[in-house]
């Protein structure tokens, strides 16, 4: 049987189980700070969905990857957040990444009636 062309990889059992712990760990620092997370594991690999109470449309998904140097969360955006040994430093990392766009959000425009 081939593999088709396109298709995505197959995680293997013990890359997801260790994906969704290192998730779990973030999403407990993300929670503290205030954030909504939400892990999902609807596809191949795990993700943690973070996103404002304030703002529940604008959000970023976050993903680990295993490379030679370790574990690491990685945003949407393309942007590494920290190595998994660090999960307080990415949580801080993703905050830094959403806060402007949740503060523009919240911030009426002059056309706006208040």
């Amino acid at each position: 049987m081939s593999v088709p062309p396109g298709a995505p990889p197959a995680s293997s059992l013990p890359h997801g189980f260790r994906a969704r712990r290192k998730l779990k760990r973030l999403q407990r620092e993300l929670n503290r700070a205030g954030w909504a997370t939400e892990l999902r594991d609807e596809g191949t690999f795990p993700m943690l969905r973070v996103r404002s109470p304030a703002v529940e449309c604008i959000g970023d998904s976050i993903r680990v990857t295993r490379g030679p140097h370790g574990w690491h969360y990685w945003s949407s955006t393309g942007e590494l957040l920290a190595s998994c040994r660090r999960p307080d430093l990415a949580a801080e990392r993703a905050a830094a990444l959403l806060t402007p766009w949740i503060a523009t959000a919240l911030t009426p425009r002059g056309d706006e009636p208040v």
